[in-house]
């Protein structure tokens, strides 16, 4: 068979070390980001261009993005240095929510208008550097945190959380279109 109880055991004792380990909670927070639309992902994507929102104004949000992404990767190293790297971790997520704040409550205070489709491009734009400075300190936990017996169990683990995460929110566009 396909599918045995003696997998399914595995399975199970997998996800249990996964939910009670020491880096859950960063790896869960890593996570929801996959479940989010405020991500430049598909879903902001197609609603900005339904929204009329010049391509050329979105590939240029995505390249000043990334810039400012690669900003991130280079300050992160540093601040680590000085302040280790889960208090990195936990400012720049908070750093991340600070800079989709405005995004966010545009849109909720606005509604579809111009204004909150470009003050949610500015949102997503800067916040890139907080996001990529999370994603390095996130990574750094699951290696450094974890035992090596169980380092592929947890990452495993981390992935199919992500993975089903992402697929929820795009059942939720879907849904919700």
């Amino acid at each position: 068979p396909l599918y045995s109880s003696a997998a399914s055991d595995v399975y199970k004792r997998q996800v249990k070390l996964y939910c009670t380990h020491r880096v859950f909670l960063a790896s869960l927070s890593f996570c929801m980001l996959f479940m989010t639309v405020m991500d430049n992902g598909t879903l902001v994507t197609s609603y900005l261009v339904w929204r009329q929102v010049n391509a050329g104004a979105l590939g240029l949000q995505r390249g000043v993005g990334a810039v400012v992404g690669l900003a991130g990767t280079f300050v992160y190293p540093k601040l680590a240095e000085r302040m280790g790297y889960e208090k990195v971790g936990l400012w720049s997520i908070w750093a991340f929510t600070l800079c989709m704040a405005p995004g966010a409550a545009a849109q909720l205070l606005l509604g579809p208008s111009r204004t909150s489709d470009w003050a949610l491009i500015a949102a997503m734009v800067v916040s890139r550097a907080a996001l990529w400075a999370f994603d390095l300190a996130e990574r750094q936990v699951m290696q450094e945190e974890c035992e090596e017996e169980s380092r592929g169990a947890l990452n495993a683990c981390q992935v199919s959380c992500y993975q089903t995460l992402y697929c929820v929110i795009q059942v939720f566009g879907m849904v919700f279109s």
